[in-house]
């Protein structure tokens, strides 16, 4: 399984996000391995069974990361439990600085499901020395009793900055450098986003762009003739890690439509669906699809819309639909370019 994974996308369990996966045709779905976390702000509502349900239309009787453990929002063996009766083939993550009891319990589901772990090093967990952080991650793999045939590592370096591309690559190249054996783990995936945290710095009524670093980085990293193995790549989507929390009440939506090219992401961005409508966006459509970076109607579900909703085919939708086009359309664009060698 691990030779044909190819991309690690990190989303939450709502409603767009699960059904941008489900919506994957097979062949591209058997090269996802995504980690999937619960939603912040469902912490009073979301239950075990409820959050595996989900999970299981996402992946279907596929593969998932699954990292309950960083937010505290659902208790562990119970959620996998529960993933165990729909046939998911759930793989545990557990973060660098994962509390004694939480390392515990994974140990039992990773003992039970047999299904090996994910160690999840984010960059509040990096030493300034690459082998400090080795020596932690071999003790905490040793207390889940898994040995690094069974074992993933995440490198997830969160959210960053359009200007940080050069650190990432430096860094990412530390630790892999100061593994020992590091061909033995199983899956050893980089991720990161400098999708920016909303869209206010974008003008409506224009599409603007704004870079992928992750991607470059991840591109500049891969190219490195002295990296003793390249990384997967993981990145977010077209999420930031940490949505601003806004109360529904005085939040102001815009029609919008976020959209991945090769380098950069595309912002078609809207003004106000409660002044204006939602109907802004059959415009947004159009105009994506003058542009040289659109695929083809074909290349994704999410372009299908795309082009029903420009020529009037399909209703304007919600934030919910816009959600849900851009992450399919990015799936399947990650995978195109993770297809073709050195893609940039």
């Amino acid at each position: 399984m691990a030779q044909s994974l190819a991309y690690v996308p990190i989303l939450r369990t709502k409603a767009a996000e699960v059904n941008a996966i489900h919506r994957i045709p097979q062949k591209g779905a058997s090269r996802l391995l995504p980690l999937m976390l619960p939603p912040l702000d469902e912490k009073k509502l979301l239950t075990p069974e409820i959050f595996a349900a989900r999970v299981a239309l996402a992946v279907s009787q596929g593969a998932a990361l699954i990292d309950v453990i960083s937010d505290e929002t659902l208790p562990l063996i119970a959620t996998f439990e529960h993933l165990a009766a729909h046939s998911v083939q759930a793989i545990p993550v557990v973060p660098l600085s994962a509390t004694s009891q939480a390392v515990g319990e994974a140990a039992k589901v990773v003992k039970k499901t047999k299904e090996g772990a994910c160690i999840r090093l984010q960059t509040a967990e990096l030493s300034n020395d690459p082998k400090m952080t080795v020596v932690n991650l071999d003790r905490l793999r040793t207390q889940l009793g898994v040995d690094r045939a069974g074992m993933d590592l995440l490198i997830d370096f969160g959210p960053i900055s359009p200007s940080q591309g050069a650190l990432i690559v430096l860094a990412a190249a530390g630790i892999i450098g100061a593994l020992p054996e590091v061909e033995a783990w199983r899956r050893l995936v980089v991720a990161a986003t400098a999708f920016p945290r909303d869209l206010r710095d974008f003008k409506p009524d224009l599409i603007s762009t704004t870079p992928r670093t992750e991607w470059l980085a991840w591109s500049e990293l891969s190219a490195k003739a002295d990296l003793p193995r390249s990384p997967l790549f993981g990145d977010y989507t077209i999420s930031h890690p940490v949505p601003i929390a806004v109360a529904p009440e005085v939040m102001t939506l815009s029609a919008s439509l976020r959209y991945t090219a090769a380098t950069n992401w595309l912002i078609a961005r809207g003004r106000s669906v409660k002044k204006y409508g939602a109907g802004q966006i059959h415009r947004h459509c159009s105009a994506l699809m003058k542009r040289e970076e659109y695929m083809f109607e074909s290349f994704s579900w999410g372009d299908k819309w795309i082009a029903d909703c420009a020529g009037r085919k399909e209703k304007p939708g919600s934030a919910q639909t816009w959600r849900e086009v851009g992450i399919n359309h990015h799936l399947a664009f990650v995978l195109d370019q993770l297809a073709k060698p050195r893609a940039t």
